[in-house]
């Protein structure tokens, strides 16, 4: 049983389960990192007692949540970030559907793990999804909270790209002799910079930063794109360009990527969708188009890139706790209405 670490004891989200009190329990112990027991424990207590099939995640701090309908039908995924208003709000949207069900189908509720810089985690939640409702998502909705002070409950979001693809590389310069290889690194640094600015004015900019240059001449850094597109493009145009440096040299570069994640697609039907949703449920004047993507990207881009949807963040001062009805509300009827559309074909 987790501590309340502000010091009310043992059992507080379970006592006050309410999503402000879960809210407050989580900011205050907040965890990092795939393993997220606290997070993970406390939100089974204020799931308890709820008419929810619950599994937890072993390897994983995951919880997955499903409400099933009066009837079979199709499947919606809610998914929450890794922050604590997104994840109170989808504890407070579970309260809601399992008082309010569904004629139809099923909501899959999930609270995902820690970020990943592998490419695994999408397909792992994919997995524990489909295993937790019998069938597969037909749309997905996932929702993140940031913290701003100027805003009260905007929810923000874009059709298309919503957030950046983001790659790290590695490139090694190597010599047969004992040549000096520090000048190649630099000439490649000053050249991938030129890159950058090169790029910088344009619909699909590209960032190139390095982060680092080791004793061995190994440079390491990370790409930022806004389509797939450029992202493949610019990963060839990197190695090229370390190539044809090293070469003029008399040398060669090894250029290999790692940790990478997609750009994050928004399906533009979905997208309208939860715009809608926002205006009838709140008003209009609480949903604020997202001006351009943004980054970095995180492990939603592979749950939506297999299930189509929308992702949706929802940007309230971080003591704004009467946000979470809103949100709590928004994201049940998101739910609701979408598996009604979906059941009426």
């Amino acid at each position: 049983m987790p501590t309340d670490p502000a010091g009310a004891g043992p059992g507080t989200a379970a006592a006050h389960p309410d999503p402000v009190r879960l809210r407050r329990a989580l900011r205050a112990h907040v965890e990092a990192g795939l393993h997220r027991p606290y997070t993970q424990a406390t939100v089974l207590e204020a799931l308890a007692g709820l008419d929810l099939e619950v599994s937890q995640g072993v390897a994983l701090s995951s919880v997955t949540a499903v409400v099933r309908g009066a009837r079979p039908g199709p499947v919606v995924l809610l998914q929450a970030g890794l922050d604590d208003l997104s994840t109170a709000a989808l504890v407070g949207a579970a309260r809601i559907l399992t008082r309010h069900r569904v004629p139809a189908g099923s909501v899959v509720l999930l609270l995902p793990p820690g970020e990943e810089d592998g490419s695994d985690a999408g397909r792992v939640i994919g997995r524990r999804v489909v295993q937790a409702a019998g069938t597969a998502p037909s749309e997905s909705y996932t929702f993140h909270g940031r913290s701003d002070d100027r805003v009260q409950g905007i929810f923000r979001s874009r059709a298309g790209t919503v957030m950046g693809a983001t790659d790290t590389f590695s490139v090694i310069v190597r010599s047969m002799s004992d040549r000096n290889r520090l000048p190649v690194a630099a000439r490649i640094i000053t050249a991938l910079e030129a890159m950058t600015t090169r790029r910088s004015g344009r619909v699909d900019p590209v960032t190139i930063t390095t982060l680092a240059m080791a004793p061995d001449n190994r440079l390491s850094g990370t790409v930022v794109t806004f389509s797939e597109d450029i992202r493949t493009r610019t990963r060839l145009e990197i190695s090229q360009l370390c190539t044809t440096i090293a070469q003029a040299y008399g040398m060669t570069a090894e250029v290999a990527f790692s940790g990478g994640r997609p750009t994050t697609l928004n399906d533009a039907a979905a997208c309208e969708f939860v715009v809608g949703v926002v205006g009838e449920t709140l008003g209009p004047r609480r949903f604020e188009p997202l001006p351009a993507p943004i980054v970095p990207a995180g492990d939603v881009c592979r749950v939506l890139a297999e299930v189509p949807g929308c992702h949706v963040f929802v940007d309230a001062a971080a003591t704004d706790d009467a946000i979470l009805a809103d949100a709590s509300l928004v994201l049940a009827e998101v739910a609701r209405r979408s598996l009604e559309r979906l059941t009426a074909g």
